[in-house]
This record gives C-alpha cells, sequence and structure tokens, in this order.
C-alpha cells in the first residue's frame, strides 16, 4: 500500500509538474503577446500621430495661404475703395464747379435780358412818346 500511495503520489506530482509547466509556458505565451500588441499599438499610434501631425502641417500651411489671400484681397478692397472715393470726389466736385458756372452763367443771361428788356422798354417809351407827339 506504501508503495500505491507512493506511486500515486509520483504520478500527483508528475501531474503538478506538467500543470506548473503548463502555466508557466501560458504565463510566458500570454507576456510574449502582450509585448506583441503593446508593440503594435505603440507602432500604431506612432503611425497615426505621424499622420496627424501631416494633417496638421497641411491644415496651418493652407490657413496661411487663405489668410494671405483675405489679407491681400482686403488691401486691394481698400486700395480700390481709396481710388474709387478719389475718383468720384473728383467729378463731384468737377460737376459742383460746372454748376457754379452754370449758375454765374445764368445769372449774367438774366441780368443781360433785364438790361435788354429794361433798354427796349426805355426805347418803346421814347417811341410811343415821339409817335404820340
Amino acid at each position: 500500500m506504501k508503495e500505491s500511495v507512493f506511486t500515486r503520489q509520483g504520478s500527483i506530482e508528475l501531474e503538478l509538474n506538467e500543470q506548473r509547466q503548463k502555466m508557466l509556458d501560458l504565463e510566458q505565451a500570454t507576456l510574449k503577446h502582450a509585448t506583441t500588441v503593446n508593440e503594435t499599438l505603440e507602432n500604431e499610434i506612432s503611425r497615426f500621430e505621424r499622420v496627424i501631425a501631416a494633417f496638421e502641417k497641411y491644415i496651418d500651411t493652407q490657413t496661411g495661404d487663405l489668410r494671405g489671400i483675405i489679407s491681400r484681397q482686403a488691401e486691394e478692397g481698400v486700395k480700390w475703395r481709396s481710388e474709387f472715393e478719389d475718383l468720384n470726389t473728383k467729378k463731384i466736385i468737377e460737376i459742383h464747379n460746372a454748376l457754379k458756372l452754370l449758375n454765374v452763367s445764368i445769372g449774367k443771361v438774366n441780368s443781360d435780358s433785364k438790361d435788354r428788356f429794361d433798354m427796349i422798354a426805355a426805347e418803346s417809351r421814347v417811341l410811343e412818346n415821339a409817335v404820340s407827339a
């Protein structure tokens, strides 16, 4: 019986050693898998960060170009507005001066017409007086 117990104990210890070895193998495989997964994740995250950095650089470049275009258009708009206002101001001044000259001319024509009317009226009175006398 003693021998049977020792045999049984030996087979249990052998089974325990096999199970312990399987657990160690499983632990090593799990550790190796976890390391591989971590490395893969780090590589993918690094790649993703490079892609994001490239997008950010592209967007910054595009927005910088767009800001430049908007700035140039604003400058051109200010320049155009200034030239347009100067041109229209000159035209308005020319029109104002022409209207003043026209007003002076109309005043002279009215004055000349009144003088001619007064002169004709005086001549017609002289003629009426000469005819009636």
